[in-house]
Formats: C-alpha cells, sequence, structure tokens
C-alpha cells in the first residue's frame, strides 16, 4: 500500500490544484492590456522573422522617455505557445496552468520525498488554494515564471552548472531573480562548489541561459544597464516595490528554507503557509468584473464581421486607453485597427466605455482629438460595460 502513497498524492494534488483554476476559465480569465501588448509583439516578431534580443519592457519607472526591458526568453515561450494554440489567448493560459502544475508536481515529490508526508499535504494545500496564487492563474505574466524556475533551481540545487543555468533563465524573465544570488552562493558554499574554475562555467552557462539579452546590451552599449542606473539613482519618487517581487521570486525559497533548518518542528512553515492562504492582493483581485473575456471576444468577433476602413479603437473602462486587448483580439481575427498615434486621422472609433464617461464629455487624447464625431451607435454589454461607435463628422 505505502508505494502506490505518492501516486495517491499527487492525483489529490492535480485535482485540488487544477480544479479552482480550471472550472470556468473562460469566465475567470484576465486578459488585460499588458497580455495584449505582449502578445502582438510576439506574434510580429513571429511573422517577421525578426527575432527580438529582448523582451517586454519595465514600464514602471522611466527617465527622460527611456525605459529597460527584460530578456526576451519571455516572447519565445509565449511565441512557441502561440504557434502550438492558434494565438488563443485562453489555450495560451490553460496550457501555463498545466505546465505550472507540472512542476509544482515535482516540487511537491521532491518535498515527501524529503519532509515527510505531513508537511508536504500542508505545502500543496497552500499552494493549491491560496486565492493569490489562484488569480494569478488566471492571466500569464513574465513574473509567474520565476515559481516554476525556482523549483527547476531547488531539486537541482546540488549542480552548480545547471544552477547557474536556471538563474539566468529566471533573470531573464523578470529582475527580481537578482535576490537569487545568496541561496546559490549559500548551496556553493554547502557543497564545497567555490572552485574558481567551477565558477567561472557558472558564470558562462548564466550568461548563455540570458544570451539575447547580453549581445543587446553589448550591441547598444549597455543601454538597459545605463537605464537602471539612470533611473534609480536620478528619478524622483518612490519606487513601488509590489508583492510579486518576493512572492513570485522568493516564495519556494522560503519554504524550502524553513523546512530545510527546523528539521525537529516545521511549525514555523505552518504558520506562515497559513498566513498567506488569506492573503490577497486587493490591488490584484479589485479587478474590472463586469468586463469578462467573453465579452471581448464578442466585440472582437461583430466588429471583425464588418470590418471597418481606417478604424481605431480605445478603451476608458481601463487604465490603458489603447486597449492592447482588443487590438491583439482585433488582429488575430483579421481585422486589425490602426496604429495607436493616429487616432485624429481615422473615420471611426469604436470606445469600450463605463457608462459613467460618455464620449462626448470624454477628454482622454484618443477620444478628443478625434473631434468633431458623432455617435453613430450605442450597444449596452452590461451594467458596467457600453461599446460606442464614433465616427467623424
Amino acid at each position: 500500500m505505502k508505494r502506490f502513497l505518492p501516486f495517491v498524492l499527487i492525483i489529490i494534488f492535480a485535482l485540488t490544484y487544477l480544479l479552482p483554476r480550471l472550472l470556468n476559465l473562460s469566465q475567470n480569465l484576465q486578459f488585460r492590456s499588458d497580455q495584449g501588448s505582449h502578445l502582438l509583439e510576439v506574434k510580429q516578431m513571429v511573422d517577421s522573422h525578426q527575432f527580438r534580443l529582448v523582451g517586454p519592457a519595465v514600464t514602471s519607472k522611466t527617465l527622460n522617455g527611456r525605459q529597460f526591458f527584460v530578456g526576451a526568453t519571455y516572447y519565445y515561450f509565449l511565441a512557441v505557445l502561440g504557434l502550438i494554440f492558434n494565438w488563443s489567448p485562453l489555450n495560451i493560459t490553460l496550457a501555463i496552468i498545466i505546465f505550472e502544475f507540472i512542476i509544482y508536481a515535482l516540487f511537491i515529490d521532491y518535498l515527501r520525498r524529503n519532509f515527510g508526508y505531513f508537511s508536504t499535504i500542508i505545502v500543496a494545500l497552500i499552494i493549491s488554494f491560496s486565492p493569490y496564487l489562484i488569480f494569478h492563474s488566471f492571466f500569464f505574466w513574465n513574473p509567474h515564471f520565476l515559481i516554476p524556475l525556482s523549483i527547476l533551481f531547488i531539486i537541482f540545487r546540488k549542480n552548480p552548472y545547471f544552477s547557474a543555468f536556471i538563474w539566468g533563465l529566471a533573470l531573464s524573465f523578470h529582475y527580481s531573480a537578482i535576490f537569487w544570488a545568496l541561496p546559490y552562493l549559500i548551496f556553493r558554499l554547502k557543497y564545497h562548489q567555490l572552485k574558481i574554475f567551477k565558477l567561472f562555467l557558472a558564470v558562462i552557462l548564466f550568461l548563455t541561459a540570458n544570451l539575447p539579452f547580453i549581445i543587446f546590451e553589448l550591441r547598444h552599449q549597455f543601454y538597459n544597464l545605463k537605464t537602471i542606473i539612470l533611473v534609480f539613482t536620478h528619478s524622483s519618487g518612490s519606487f513601488d516595490v509590489t508583492p510579486h517581487y518576493f512572492i513570485f521570486s522568493l516564495l519556494i525559497f522560503l519554504i524550502f528554507f524553513l523546512l530545510y533548518f527546523s528539521q525537529k518542528t516545521h511549525f514555523p512553515v505552518y504558520l506562515l503557509l497559513i498566513a498567506f492562504l488569506f492573503y490577497k492582493d486587493q490591488s490584484d483581485l479589485n479587478q474590472i468584473k463586469s468586463y469578462k473575456y467573453p465579452i471581448q471576444l464578442k466585440i472582437s468577433q461583430e466588429i471583425s464581421k464588418n470590418c471597418p476602413q481606417k478604424y481605431n479603437f480605445a478603451a476608458t473602462n481601463q487604465g490603458d486607453t489603447r486597449a492592447y486587448d482588443m487590438r491583439y483580439l482585433l488582429t488575430i481575427n483579421h481585422c486589425p485597427p490602426d496604429t495607436v498615434d493616429n487616432y485624429p486621422k481615422d473615420q471611426t472609433i469604436f470606445l469600450i466605455a463605463p457608462p459613467s464617461r460618455p464620449p462626448l464629455n470624454e477628454t482622454v487624447w484618443e477620444i478628443s482629438s478625434f473631434k468633431p464625431f458623432k455617435i453613430t451607435s450605442i450597444q449596452r454589454l452590461n451594467d458596467g460595460i457600453i461599446l460606442y461607435r464614433l465616427d467623424k463628422s
């Protein structure tokens, strides 16, 4: 009977992890402007066969128009998924959920073999039912990949070369992987792997994992490094350090080290995980509940049926008025809008807006620059969303 327990554990974990994420996924999917912008760039990269050396821009801080970028690995990963799943945001998200589950299952089995069943079950339940992790499963974002990569880093920590390569991959997804320097050093000390030659090879593999980014830096006189230094030394105002910097980069390390250093009692781990079970990031959970993925699909399909000439798209129900989410869906439906700098020259604008922001009173540039216009059609999609068609007067 004991030999079947590992399989039973994984099956139970599969049910508890996958069911909250896959049930009604199309309704819970959070496809927003960031994801649309990233997929548009990835699809353009694939269609043009001009592969990028860097990924998405880090837009939270800029200085004199300069912003820095993360590595291109995230875009390559999305490109593979896009080609396999016909560029469907729903299917891409589903594939990432399955991928994350497989890596999590490896972690659960690793914990079982090293820390016993009880601690493993506690960790598995918290990972499965954490509101924060469940919500973040409903959209794809480059920091999310730090958790599966940190799991692989822990599992292969004894190998100085493979763990260095994984660390390099992680840093190409998000800069917060710089925090991994301390765990890497701890493991090298523990396994007596501080010989110069070994560390040199590890550095080579670390750089190889982020090779496109390194090539970009060499070609552009270390543009990203210089921009990071300029932004963090000259930019005014406070720097927002949001929870994802720590949760996605350090959660797995925290679980592992607490379990490792509390061999007799794992009580501190249980307290931490139970606290995390009740953690909700309101900035993430307070989403636009009336703006669901099925509505976005419906809008894109209706507009694409009679695709207008010289038209554009805007949205005032979210932070980014350029509405890259809808731009992407319209593009894959073969009805791409005009560019985001061409609103004044277009003949038609489709506008998604809440009832409190009628277009005639709108002050955002995308709409005000289009005046004078007439409202050709008004379609109330639900209590919180109205789709307007605006045409030049």
